[in-house]
């Protein structure tokens, strides 16, 4: 995959991923966090359903999923289930400030997971890149307030982090499945996987069915586009590209949602949000430059 392609597809993921959490606050009118989550993937599987007959793919995921049935459990459990659940269990422990600066720690867990569990090299170019693009969006999620350490979110911190965690793994992991099978076979298990490990958990919240055509299009823009596409192009970029230097172009999403929050929703822009994309972008570009992705 050309470089030009792949920051092209880094650059759809981020849109997508960053749109992701306007869309799921306009959700939360009428839907549980849970709920919402079941919703987005469940309508994942819909399309990956559709799309594997298409391009006669579905004897490849049956076979992927007798060979590897843990494997791709994992998959869906770490980054689709557990990670939703986690966060948004983390939101009732601590405060939205704490949730958005800590889940930055994900493309930190990602480069030493990479290095660790996958042996990749990274040049110290790369090394100042990451902690130059952490900065930024470490800048860019942190409004009036800032960070706050308290004993009474603890707890939320620490389930945050854990998140963090599980999207570092399910990144690592997949980038080995995605080495030996297909970007749509692995997406379509993991999204599956992750569905049927979703539907208790938002059973017992209470499943409930929408009320307005604006949720139901949150939910359809969620599933297909934050769901489907973003999973399978972040795939597709994870063949190419270390998972470590991948990890970076996650740091670009807190630049997206702030940014449609500011649009969207009319929040208001921190004031150093400015210098934080430059220091992410900068970050961004140190990571990539010397490689042949």
């Amino acid at each position: 995959m050309p470089r030009i392609r792949t920051l092209l597809l880094a650059l759809l993921v981020t849109l997508l991923w960053g749109s992701s959490f306007v869309l799921t606050k306009i959700a939360l009118t009428e839907l549980g966090p849970l709920t919402i989550a079941f919703y987005r993937w469940l309508i994942a599987v819909a399309a990956f359903a559709v799309v594997l007959p298409a391009q006669k793919a579905v004897p490849a995921a049956w076979a992927a999923l007798r060979q590897h049935p843990c494997h791709f459990a994992l998959l869906g459990a770490v980054g689709i289930a557990a990670f939703y659940a986690l966060q948004n269990l983390a939101l009732g422990l601590t405060t939205a400030v704490n949730v958005g600066l800590l889940i930055n720690f994900t493309t930190i867990f990602i480069a030493v997971l990479g290095v660790f569990w996958l042996g990749e090299k990274l040049p110290r170019s790369a090394v100042a890149g990451i902690i130059l693009s952490f900065a930024g969006a470490v800048i860019v999620s942190m409004p009036v307030g800032g960070l706050r350490l308290e004993s009474g979110h603890l707890l939320g911190d620490g389930l945050t982090m854990l998140a963090a965690l599980c999207a570092a793994i399910y990144t690592v992991h997949g980038k080995q499945l995605v080495a030996r099978y297909p970007p749509t076979v692995v997406t379509a298990l993991a999204v599956a996987c992750g569905a049927a490990l979703l539907l208790p958990l938002a059973a017992l919240e209470g499943l409930v069915i929408p009320r307005t055509w604006e949720v139901y299009a949150a939910l359809l823009t969620l599933g297909l586009g934050s769901g489907a596409l973003a999973n399978l192009w972040w795939w597709r970029i994870l063949r190419q590209v270390d998972a470590a230097r991948a990890g970076t172009f996650l740091l670009v999403i807190p630049l997206v949602s702030t940014l449609l929050a500011v649009v969207a929703l009319k929040e208001t822009m921190p004031g150093l949000a400015p210098v934080g994309a430059l220091l992410v972008l900068a970050g961004v570009y140190l990571t990539q430059r010397d490689t042949g992705g």
